[in-house]
């Protein structure tokens, strides 16, 4: 948790903070090369109960400590071998153009700009966040994505060129490195922007604009799931196995 984890996305370092005090409390007192697969399952059995997606993740993360244990000579074998976890099924929200039009209605401009970007390009929020002006060339927009460090380009098209027009025209009191910042020129972190885009869901739910929520990511899902084919929505989100595609971002 130290030298890992740290390394890894921000949104990502930050659920397995979460995840490792559950850890560290229910195994905390084990010696590493004494914990047994049993103990594994006893372990998700329990936190299943109230918590089954949860305990997938920390039973992932439990796995990768063994990992990095067994090269640091801490663990001789990995106990979390082979463990079946719970089974999770894949969400299904799809938005319609309709829906996503509506909830611009009563954003704020930058905000519905980021929707239309996010549409066209499909990047996780992490990357989104910290989209800067430097990443734009003649090519396209140059992106180095955060979860896999696979350098990818998006090139222009008429579409991409429009949005970003509008971005570079939205009024700024402080001008930002990145495309999207607050009034301080300073990126949004990942919790600030949730509370923005919560705010203004929750603000089109009561004008009857929306009649069911939906998610930021969501927005990932609907650029999948609009592209022409499997093939399109797999380079879009730089999926290298179609499949993870098919499986949880094609919803249409």
């Amino acid at each position: 948790m130290t030298e890992v984890s740290p390394s890894k996305a921000v949104s990502t370092h930050k659920s397995e903070i979460q995840a490792s005090r559950f850890l560290r409390t229910a195994l905390g007192h084990i010696p590493p090369d004494q914990l047994t697969t049993r103990m594994v399952y006893e372990y998700l059995d329990i936190r299943s109960e109230n918590a089954p997606v949860r305990a997938n993740r920390e039973i992932a993360l439990l796995s990768h400590m063994y990992k990095k244990a067994i090269r640091w000579g801490a663990a001789e074998i990995n106990p979390v071998l082979g463990v079946e976890r719970n089974k999770e099924k894949p969400r299904e929200r799809y938005i319609t153009d309709s829906e996503l039009l509506n909830f611009k209605s009563i954003c704020p401009i930058w905000l519905g700009l980021y929707c239309d970007l996010k549409l066209l390009i499909g990047l996780r929020q992490t990357d989104m966040l910290v989209l800067n002006w430097q990443q734009l060339d003649e090519q396209g927009i140059s992106i180095t994505v955060s979860k896999t460090g696979k350098r990818v380009i998006y090139e222009w098209t008429p579409a991409l060129k429009e949005v970003v027009r509008k971005i570079r025209q939205l009024p700024k009191p402080i001008a930002g490195l990145t495309l999207f910042h607050n009034r301080l020129g300073q990126a949004y972190t990942p919790d600030g922007f949730r509370t923005i885009f919560h705010r203004y869901m929750q603000k089109a739910l009561k004008q009857n604009l929306l009649v069911e929520t939906f998610q930021e990511r969501d927005i990932r899902a609907k650029a999948a799931s609009d592209s022409e084919s499997l093939s399109i929505a797999a380079g879009l989100l730089t999926h290298s196995d179609s499949k993870v595609t098919e499986r949880h971002y094609r919803r249409k």
